[in-house]
């Protein structure tokens, strides 16, 4: 995509990569909802990306990318570490979400902190399903958590970050969700 701030070449990068339009609206939905939240913490604090398909970025991390069977996210890895009230493996695999394999090609199987030696995420696919509705919210509280700890213990966003937002999404977003969603503080001049 070119123009980063064209709604009609976000809307065709979106459609090839999500083709299924029940798939697509959920996902486009998962990422409207992962806007609103990491701009809680800051409008500084985002980006959307659209190459291929679309993305969200917190801080330096791809915290969500619209794929064609859902979403990839990175979740607090906390799960993984304390049994607690958190979900085990087992149940999220259950729930539709998969997490990627060290050298699996493409994957990023975990995100480092700010020291760059402790990971603190765990990422992979989320497949929405039609159970999506009583299994996404486990999911989100630790995707929403990791927003969180990219913001305040991840590595900062790259300079280079804002330049390559896609107001074109944000547009296309509005009007494909009917959603209400905020625009970034560097928002580009919009045409």
């Amino acid at each position: 995509m070119t123009d980063n701030n064209d709604e009609r070449s976000a809307r065709e990068v979106i459609e090839r990569a999500c083709p299924d339009e029940e798939i697509r609206k959920v996902a486009l939905s998962i990422l409207a909802e992962a806007i609103k939240e990491v701009n809680v913490y800051g409008r500084d604090k985002w980006t959307v990306r659209v190459t291929e398909t679309a993305r969200l970025v917190v801080g330096n991390y791809y915290v969500c990318t619209v794929r064609e069977t859902g979403v990839w996210l990175a979740l607090d890895d906390r799960f993984t570490k304390t049994g607690d009230y958190y979900p085990t493996m087992g149940e999220l695999n259950s729930w539709g979400w998969m997490p990627d394999k060290q050298g699996e090609k493409g994957s990023y199987s975990n995100y480092k902190d700010k020291s760059r030696r402790t990971d603190f995420s765990i990422n992979g696919r989320y497949s929405v399903e039609a159970n999506h509705n009583d299994t996404w919210p486990h999911i989100r509280r630790l995707f929403f958590d990791f927003i969180y700890k990219a913001i305040y213990h991840g590595q900062p966003m790259n300079p280079n970050s804002p330049a390559l937002h896609s107001q074109g999404m944000l547009k296309q977003m509005r009007h494909y969700l009917g959603a209400d969603l905020p625009d970034p503080l560097y928002q580009p001049d919009v045409r």
